[in-house]
């Protein structure tokens, strides 16, 4: 603490002994929201010890910690049953305290008596005495013109830093940190020119890092000389992206995907790679992927190429396999194409996604586990690790070829897998042979002339199923364009939603069934409208806020 803060308190201590024991309210309404009864919780800056006391009496088992020694000894006479439990210690070390000692920290009133350049080193102190998981519960003043701007004290000298509850936070959340709430209030001293907020943060990590932070290491931590993590991030921010609710979520805080989920993307990020050097052979793109002359399923997936080059490639793969309408011969090369992929994501990227030897994944019954921080950050931030992921696998591609082939020629080729051709023709054709249809949007009769419009904009999601490609008048469309649906005109046009998907599971039930399961996690039963149909909201609004995507209603 500053010592001219400490020297006021250690002068005045009886008149703020008294003035604080008769405050009510204040940071105390929280701590219900922040201590589970019996937990161990440290109060730094306990004072008087009326916060300290109220701790007490919620069952919580206490130790109060002070930098001045006349407000520790007025604490204990004010409550001789928390004598034997308190400290003589300071921020910003707090030596005197092991590491991961207490479930809760509670520091009221006190980070803002410290020298800024403290405020680090403070936050990492606590870190290190609470234990994984545990809550953190401060209080700062607002900011107020009491406080001189030149020295940052008030009228008795005490030092007011003037860090921002925001500041606040965001120090905090660079040591591993995550805020659960913020509150503002008023001062129970009933002081007229004074707030407080009030914030609550749980101890994610205890190594400081977030899910991203991981993210980045792993990646960063690469050889240099593969593409396969960047693959398998790739698809896990695509998956998690577009196919969250194929997920489990586990009581040992993973969460795990089907690695077969895994091995089709990386069919479909990989093919079109393979087909340019087919077509171009002069230039190695297929075989600057890895350290060997070729990739561990290159033979296989360059077999189903070769074949499907004849019908229109890869989106006329992924149609045809959707459907279940593959040859015997060549499911059988799907299969096996599926089996080696499957086995190079779980020997390769999956087993080496960490330090030393140690994965942050693990891998049982054909399941890919994944910590639920991680899984957090790609569904986040998705859309951002899949475009740093392209962007990194294109550069490294060039620089193993030796520049032999240019980053920029790389990106197309993978953004043509994440962005086939708009392959409409399916439900195009489906929707032409309907007797009778209506606009999805409006309700309009249509008839010859309509379009097939992407519910979920094509340039926001990438998406060809067939429950994201419905019919719509060619003037509203325009209009509509690539902005989302309001969610009120969503509820509006359920009906007509969901009596489309109806007769599109009819026509293609295979591909129906397939891709609506893939997305929504709903098996076809009797309820498969309404769990299909919540999850295109519930997408539709994420999508909303995370793209700040402008929303739209005829």
């Amino acid at each position: 603490m500053d010592s001219q803060t400490l020297s006021f308190y250690s002068a005045n201590a009886d008149e703020i002994n008294q003035q604080y024991l008769s405050c009510e309210a204040g940071v105390s309404d929280y701590f219900a929201k922040a201590f589970v009864p019996g937990s161990e919780v440290l109060d730094i800056g306990c004072g008087s010890g009326r916060d300290l006391q109220r701790l007490h009496e919620m069952d919580c088992l206490v130790t109060g910690l002070d930098a001045c020694p006349e407000l520790l000894e007025l604490c204990g006479k004010n409550f001789p049953n928390l004598k034997d439990s308190l400290i003589h210690d300071s921020l910003p070390k707090m030596s005197s305290i092991e590491d991961q000692s207490f479930n809760g920290i509670l520091c009221s009133a006190v980070l803002m008596h410290l020298p800024e350049e403290q405020l680090f080193d403070t936050a990492f102190a606590i870190r290190r005495v609470l234990k994984l998981q545990g809550s953190l519960l401060i209080s700062i003043p607002a900011e107020d013109d009491t406080i001189n701007p030149d020295d940052k004290r008030d009228d008795k000298g005490r030092l007011f830093n003037g860090v921002t509850p925001d500041k606040l936070q965001l120090l905090f959340e660079r040591v591993g940190f995550q805020c659960i709430h913020h509150w503002v209030n008023e001062d129970s001293l009933k002081r007229d020119h004074r707030q407080w907020h009030t914030l609550l943060f749980r101890l994610e990590s205890n190594d400081g890092s977030r899910g991203i932070d991981k993210i980045e290491s792993v990646l960063t931590r690469d050889n240099k000389v593969a593409t396969y993590k960047l693959a398998l991030f790739r698809s896990l921010a695509d998956l998690a992206q577009m196919k969250y609710n194929s997920a489990l979520w586990h009581m040992n805080h993973t969460v795990s995907l089907p690695i077969e989920m895994i091995s089709e993307k990386w069919l479909e990020y990989y093919w079109p790679i393979f087909e340019f050097e087919l077509t171009n052979p002069e230039i190695k793109v297929a075989s600057a992927q890895a350290t060997s002359s070729k990739l561990a399923f290159g033979d296989l997936l360059t077999k189903l190429i070769v074949h499907y080059r004849q019908f229109g490639g890869l989106p006329a793969f992924i149609s045809v396999q959707r459907n279940n309408r593959l040859t015997p011969e060549v499911h059988k090369l799907y299969r096996s194409l599926i089996s080696k992929l499957n086995q190079t994501i779980k020997s390769g990227p999956v087993r080496y996604a960490g330090p030393g030897q140690f994965s942050i994944f693990q891998y049982e019954n054909k399941r890919v586990h994944i910590p639920v921080d991680i899984w957090r950050e790609l569904s986040i931030m998705g859309s951002w690790i899949q475009d740093a992921t392209i962007l990194r696998w294109a550069e490294l591609t060039s620089r193993i070829s030796k520049s032999t082939v240019r980053p920029s020629e790389v990106i197309d080729l993978l953004i043509f897998n994440v962005n086939p051709e708009r392959d409409v023709y399916s439900s195009r054709e489906f929707y032409k042979k309907l007797s009778s249809k209506e606009c999805v949007w409006s309700g309009k009769t249509i008839k010859d002339k309509f379009v097939v419009d992407h519910a979920i904009p094509f340039a926001l999601w990438r998406n060809n199923d067939l429950w994201n490609l419905l019919p719509a008048d060619e003037k509203v469309n325009g209009k509509k364009s690539d902005k989302l649906p309001t969610g009120e005109l969503l509820h509006q046009r359920k009906p007509i939603i969901i009596h489309y998907w109806e007769q599109l599971n009819t026509e293609f039930p295979e591909r129906f069934a397939y891709e609506a399961k893939q997305v929504s996690g709903a098996e076809f039963n009797n309820n498969w409208q309404n769990k299909l149909f919540g999850f295109f909201t519930e997408s539709i609004e994420v999508t909303a806020i995370q793209r700040r995507a402008e929303r739209w209603q005829p």
